[in-house]
């Protein structure tokens, strides 16, 4: 990797399914157990196991894991413990949260998520997303045809940014700007107008997760800090 300023931090990944941020806190979910995982030293703590996380997304206190057999389910950060949600999610393809709740694509439609219940209500339009990203009110929606759209997750409306992102492999939120990893370049892009930096290439993870202001990719096995 080069340019950016990346730490690589303490652990072996090479297992790693799902991840996420809840607070200030790494949450990864690696060899079917749920870890707890400081941001800034890779020191860990195991939670509880028997996870198989498609997708891991944090929200207020806790983080939400679709699992493979099409189940939600809500996890506390401090012990691991966890209750099932509604729903039925075997056909979720993407999942994030914004300020507001959880938000996931299924079957070409974007859904808003009740974090406490599961219920979910269907946001306007046909969608075909491979990535979600949630910062504000607002979801990031990298489509299969390499489009990037912005979607208002309060009343649907969506603006096409500019753009095209065929390769994109790993997307974060963190220091108010949205981050995506493509073609092995990782580039960071102004929420307003899509407009994009290059910061650095040789990235070829595809877990990205925004904590606090750091930025943590987790490639070949490696944990890293990034943007210190």
């Amino acid at each position: 990797m080069t340019e950016a300023t990346y730490r690589r931090l303490a652990g072996n990944w090479h297992q790693t399914t799902a991840a996420t941020a809840c607070g200030d806190q790494l949450v990864v979910v690696d060899d079917t157990i749920l870890y707890r995982v400081d941001p800034t030293t890779g020191a860990y703590v195991a939670l509880t196991n028997r996870w198989h996380s498609r997708f891991l997304v944090g929200f207020g206190a806790k983080v939400y894991a679709w699992e493979d057999d099409g189940a939600l389910y809500a996890a506390s950060v401090d012990d691991g413990s966890s209750q099932q949600l509604a729903g039925s999610w075997t056909e979720i393809t993407a999942a994030t949260a914004t300020r507001d709740g959880l938000c996931v694509a299924i079957d070409h439609g974007l859904y808003r998520v009740d974090p406490a219940t599961g219920d979910r209500a269907a946001l306007p339009g046909s969608w075909d997303p491979v990535h979600l990203i949630g910062l504000g009110s607002y979801v990031f929606v990298w489509e299969r045809d390499g489009a990037l759209y912005r979607v208002d997750t309060r009343d649907g409306t969506s603006a096409l940014l500019p753009g095209n992102w065929p390769l994109t492999t790993a997307v974060a939120a963190a220091r108010d700007a949205v981050y995506a990893v493509d073609n092995d370049t990782l580039y960071q892009l102004d929420p307003r107008t899509g407009e994009t930096t290059a910061i650095g290439t040789g990235y070829r993870t595809s877990l990205l997760v925004g904590v606090g202001s750091h930025l943590c990719s987790i490639q070949d096995g490696a944990l890293y800090r990034l943007l210190d």
